[in-house]
């Protein structure tokens, strides 16, 4: 991802791939291996998913909660990670010192 803008709250799948030029709206999920082209703009609370990504569906209900939910899990699974010890030292320290 470069030159291209992920507004709040997008959910970008493991790698997918946003193109120059591409917008992803807010709480927008786009699926793992997913390609949004050049330039695309990714409506904001829609399922995107293929190569290139297209719109599967509007997102609301439990999926837009989940969409919304999910990045801060991840965020606490780096966290533990780093505490473990294994990976980057001064990146664990980096960390710690964000959490602070």
């Amino acid at each position: 991802m470069e030159a291209c803008a992920i507004e709040n709250g997008a959910l970008i799948g493991t790698t997918a791939v946003v193109l120059n030029g591409a917008t992803v709206g807010g709480r927008a999920l786009i699926a793992a291996g997913s390609v949004v082209g050049a330039t695309a703009r990714v409506p904001a609370e829609t399922l995107n998913a293929g190569a290139p990504a297209t719109v599967k569906r509007k997102l609301e209900g439990e999926s837009l909660a989940w969409v919304e939910n999910t990045p801060g899990g991840y965020v606490q699974l780096s966290r533990e990670y780093l505490r473990q010890t294994i990976g980057d030292p001064d990146l664990q320290e980096s960390i710690e010192t964000s959490a602070t």
